[in-house]
Parts: C-alpha cells; structure tokens; sequence
C-alpha cells in the first residue's frame, strides 16, 4: 500500500512539474450510479431543510407580531 502511495505521489509531482493535468476517474458503471445517488440525496435533504425552515417560520406566531406594539410597549415599560 505504501508503494502504491509513493507511485502517485510521485506520478502527481512529476506532472505538476510538467504542468501537465492528472486526471483520475473516480468511478464508472455501479460506483458512479451510487456517487450521483449520495449527491442528489444529499441535494434532496438540503432542499427538504429549506422547506421545513420555511413551514416553521411561515406558522410561527411571532411572524405576525406588529412592531409597532411591541415599541409602545417598550416604552410604556421604560416609563
């Protein structure tokens, strides 16, 4: 394992000196279909904790707190 590390180490330094681009393909057939899988569930969760943020925050109570009030109230407090 160790020499395996040293040879792409060594592949990546030499074509770094070379300015020459390394690519890896990181996955093909089975691999890939469950890459693109984690990423467009991870992309569905994000979007799902958005929605959730926007439910809470659309039936909040405090969402229909007249700031106006509130103010007054501050003041009367402070009097």
């Amino acid at each position: 394992k160790t020499a395996a590390t040293a040879d792409l180490v060594s592949a990546a330094a030499e074509s770094m000196r070379n300015q020459k681009v390394l690519i890896v393909d990181t996955a093909s057939g089975k691999c890939l279909a469950v890459k693109a899988s984690v990423f467009w569930t991870e992309v569905l969760c994000g979007i799902s904790m958005v929605f959730s943020l926007l439910t809470i925050w659309w039936y909040c109570p405090e969402r229909h707190v007249d700031l106006q009030d509130v103010k007054e109230l501050q003041k009367e407090d402070e009097e």
